[in-house]
């Protein structure tokens, strides 16, 4: 899953756009935390955060949030996973996503969500 995820990422250098950088970090970041290595899974989800803010990608700024929730919780610092959850769903209740797409967004918001013990 990780080489996957990395030489996905890797391709999206050469040919793709922003928002292709910024999913392939999202499932970077996503690897490493299933792999219990938080500072990893953090440093993904901070570049697609980024990415995502600058190029103004809210569907990725969604799931870079999810991305830092579960950095954090992966890392157990369950303050800072709520305060990223919060924000993806706040972000998630006022995009125009289609229902299909609020859905599974929802989905991995709440599957990180579950990971957060406060």
């Amino acid at each position: 899953m990780l080489n996957l995820a990395h030489a996905s990422r890797y391709h999206w250098s050469f040919a793709g756009t922003p928002r292709n950088l910024a999913v392939g970090n999202w499932q970077i970041s996503r690897a490493y935390a299933a792999l219990n290595q938080s500072d990893l899974s953090l440093r993904f989800a901070k570049a697609s955060l980024e990415i995502g803010e600058k190029n103004k990608l809210l569907d990725v700024i969604i799931t870079a949030y999810e991305a830092m929730a579960r950095a954090y919780a992966t890392a157990k610092n369950y303050q800072l996973a709520r305060e990223f959850i919060d924000k993806a769903k706040s972000y998630l209740h006022t995009s125009v996503l289609d229902e299909k797409d609020r859905g599974v967004y929802g989905g991995q918001i709440r599957e990180t969500e579950l990971m957060i013990d406060d």
